[in-house]
């Protein structure tokens, strides 16, 4: 969430006190819509509060950064919307919770564990264990029960005989334990939420304006 507060502009909200509190509610829905519209600028444009270029994606692709095309889904940019409106302040965000977590990680940066790729070769987990999973299994230390008690390592061709691919991994899986992060993720901030000096001026001509037409009306 952001909220939008005009503090600085001392002349605006000095006009301000001088309205009702439903129209200087009115006015802050306004100016809020108003800044949202320039943080959908930034995200079109591909820019951050600096002006600068958003850094590329890690995994190269060319899509645009933050307009939630991916999929035909709606994203942070389309779903960017006014949350609530007082005759104080207003407060721009999010309703969607994964959307607005998303964007903060966007907006200021974050690290994560790097994932592994998802094999792609469709797997027969009915097949017999592989002869590869059965040695992998006894270097794991599996053992199989002994007819009269007690444990005992088992040969590779009882392996195969004895046990499907899909058991022969998850035995490997439950041996071995958790598979440690092979390295970490950095996502670098891109700020697109806020308000800049050019922001700053439009929003003052325009609550200037907005309060004019109320007083002339």
């Amino acid at each position: 969430m952001f909220k939008v507060d005009i503090e600085g502009l001392d002349g605006v909200v000095g006009r301000l006190n001088t309205l009702t509190p439903k129209l200087r509610k009115q006015i802050y829905r306004k100016a809020a819509r108003q800044l949202i519209k320039s943080a959908k600028a930034r995200i079109d444009r591909q820019t951050d509060l600096d002006g600068q270029p958003f850094k590329p994606r890690a995994d190269g692709s060319k899509e645009p950064i933050l307009k939630g095309k991916r999929g035909g889904r709606p994203g942070i940019r389309k779903l960017l919307t006014v949350l609530e409106a007082t005759d104080s302040e207003a407060t721009v965000g999010w309703k969607n919770a994964f959307f607005g977590n998303l964007a903060a990680k966007h907006q200021f940066g974050f690290s994560e564990p790097t994932r592994q790729r998802k094999r792609k070769k469709a797997v027969d987990y009915s097949a017999p264990a592989s002869r590869q999973q059965a040695k992998e299994l006894i270097e794991a230390g599996y053992k199989k029960r002994r007819a009269r008690g007690g444990r005992q390592t088992p040969s590779i061709r009882w392996i195969t005989e004895n046990l499907t691919t899909g058991q022969a991994g998850l035995i490997l899986r439950v041996l071995r334990g958790p598979k440690a992060s092979t390295g970490v993720t950095t996502v670098p901030a891109r700020s697109f939420l806020g308000v800049t000096p050019d922001d700053l001026r439009d929003l003052e001509g325009l609550l200037n304006q907005l309060i004019n037409e109320v007083l002339s009306a």
